[in-house]
Order: C-alpha cells, then sequence, then structure tokens
C-alpha cells in the first residue's frame, strides 16, 4: 500500500475530477489504516481552495467526487478553519436537495453511484439536515431500478449499454455502497438495503473470478478479454473485505475469496508502486496492459488494502497469508 500510494501522490497534480479524486479516497483510506502524517497533509494540500470542477461536458456527480474526501477532512477535524471546505461542499451539494431529480437523470450511469452519494451521506451525518439523505435514497434506488439485473445480480453499466456488465463500473457501485453505509443513521429505513444489495451482488461476483483471484472487464464473457483488470478487482476486493468486517458478509464464504484477489492485487504492482493492468477511462470493458494505471485503480488497490489490513488486525492472518 505505502508503495503504491507514495508514488501515486508524487504524481499526482492539483486536479479534482473524479479521475484523482477517487485516488484521493484510496489516499486517505491508506492514511486511516498507516497514520502516516505525510499521507495528510498531500490530501489537506490537494484540497488547498476546496474547489469542486466545473467543467460543464462532464455530468455532476463526476464533479462531485473530490467532496467526499473534502469531508472526511472536515470530520477528522470540524474546526473553523476547515469550515470552507464543507461551505464549498453545501453549495454545489444544495442544488439538488432543493430540487432533486430523478436518479436515471442525474445518476443515470454506474459510475454516479460511486461519485456522489457517499459525499451526500457524509453531508448528512455532519449537518444533521434529513434534505441530503432523503435525496440520495431516492435517487440511488431510482438508478438501481433503472439498470439493475435480477437475473445476473449486477448491474449494467447505463441504458445505452445493455450487452455486457462492466466490471469497473459494478465495482463503482459495490464500492459506492460500502462508502455510503458507515455514515448511515444505524436507525436508517433504507440501510437494510443497502446491505442486502451488497449481498446480492457479492454473491453474483464471487462465481466470477479468475483462479488468479482477479476479475475480467467484461464479467460474464471473461475469455472475450483475458488479462486481468486492476480497478473493477480492487472495488470488489475493497466491498467484500469491508462487508466481512462489519458482519454483513459470511467469513467463511468470502475471506478465501478475498485472500486470492488481494494476492492477486499485489502481483500486479511493481518495486517502484507502479499498479498495471487498470483499465484506462471507458464505459465498456476493455483490454489493459501491465503499463495502464490510473489514479482510480490506485484509489480501488488502496481502498482494498485498507479492509485487508484491518481483517489481517481481527486475526485472519493465516486465511490472508495461506
Amino acid at each position: 500500500m505505502k508503495r503504491v500510494a507514495d508514488r501515486q501522490i508524487a504524481a499526482m497534480g492539483p486536479d479534482k475530477d473524479w479521475v484523482h479524486a477517487a485516488g484521493w479516497v484510496g489516499i486517505m483510506a491508506a492514511y486511516e489504516s498507516t497514520l502516516e502524517p505525510r499521507y495528510l497533509a498531500a490530501i489537506k494540500a490537494w484540497a488547498g481552495d476546496f474547489g469542486l470542477t466545473e467543467t460543464p461536458r462532464h455530468p455532476r456527480a463526476d464533479n462531485q467526487c473530490a467532496a467526499q474526501v473534502f469531508l472526511d477532512v472536515y470530520r477528522l477535524d470540524p474546526t473553523p478553519g476547515n469550515v470552507f471546505m464543507l461551505a464549498a461542499v453545501k453549495r454545489s451539494f444544495d442544488a439538488l436537495a432543493v430540487d432533486p431529480p430523478a436518479g436515471r437523470v442525474e445518476w443515470w450511469w454506474q459510475d454516479a453511484l460511486f461519485m456522489a452519494p457517499p459525499a451526500f451521506a457524509r453531508l448528512g451525518a455532519i449537518t444533521g439536515d434529513p434534505r441530503y439523505l432523503r435525496v440520495l435514497h431516492e435517487m440511488w434506488w431510482d438508478t438501481h431500478a433503472f439498470l439493475f439485473e435480477p437475473k445476473v445480480g449486477l448491474m449494467y453499466r447505463d441504458d445505452r449499454r445493455r450487452e455486457s456488465f462492466w466490471a469497473r463500473g459494478n465495482g463503482w457501485v459495490v464500492a459506492g455502497i460500502a462508502r455510503v453505509l458507515p455514515v448511515l443513521p444505524a436507525d436508517d429505513r433504507w440501510r437494510g438495503q443497502y446491505v442486502e444489495l451488497l449481498r446480492t451482488m457479492s454473491a453474483a461476483l464471487v462465481p466470477l473470478q479468475a483462479p488468479d483471484g482477479l476479475w475480467r472487464a467484461n464479467l460474464l464473457k471473461p475469455d472475450e478479454i483475458p488479462n486481468p483488470e486492476a480497478s473493477g478487482s480492487g472495488f470488489f476486493t475493497y466491498a467484500m473485505a469491508w462487508g466481512v468486517n462489519n458482519g454483513f458478509l459470511d467469513g467463511a464464504t468470502y475471506l478465501p475469496v478475498i485472500a486470492r484477489a488481494w494476492q492477486g492485487l499485489c502481483g500486479l504492482v511493481r518495486a517502484d508502486g507502479h499498479l498495471g493492468w487498470v483499465q484506462p477511462v471507458a464505459a465498456l470493458p476493455a483490454a489493459t496492459t501491465a503499463e495502464s494505471t490510473a489514479p482510480f485503480g490506485v484509489g480501488a488497490f488502496l481502498l482494498a488494502g485498507s479492509e485487508v489490513a484491518r481483517i489481517a488486525d481481527q486475526g485472519f492472518v493465516r486465511v490472508i497469508s495461506s
């Protein structure tokens, strides 16, 4: 984790777009696992002016991904000096809270369920304003109804692309669940449905794991693009490990899956911390190479590592190392 995080931090610029923000989500997870002060310092330096990307050609959820990192920093240190961070996030999210569109309109593609919902959940926890959670639930479950295929237990990437089940797309969804649930109130009436979706999708993914522990970009047609794919595999490993750590997934079933996946992911890391085999920005399954990497793939890897570390801390070292 440290090798991968160190290399990525050195390569990061000031960008607040989703490509980089998803990487910083992972770096925050690495900080929480290691308590390495320089990771938090790097995150705060990146947060800087607390600005969110406003590029019109990109959907709003993509622009809002950075907000969840800003809010995690604020939750660590809710002092007056960080109030500007909260205010910047609220400006972006309040427009949706005042007049929420349908999920299938605003969050019409799988990726959106990782980008914006974790920030909505954090805003609800920080402010106590029920509007944020109400909008989160209404929009999430409308998107779910629009894209989920019950016969498979997975989601399509969007309404135009129903010919395949994309690994990273479904990874965004299960990782989004694992990012939302920790900050939902224990008595939230929708909590059980998020847990059930995590269970359903995780169960669908287990038989699709390849012998090397990883998943292929086209989940139901692994031979179509036979090379490993790190970003989807990282998100799956993270979500399953988080589910085991929090008692939502059965350890006897999932620990061997997680162990194989983590070993497979570590096998994609070079000595210099380069994580390869990350599918580039796309909307469909595509090939990767040992050289292809991206901040969001690193984010998935670091999220996975943070939860595998928790498994080890809880006494499952023998399972992971066997």
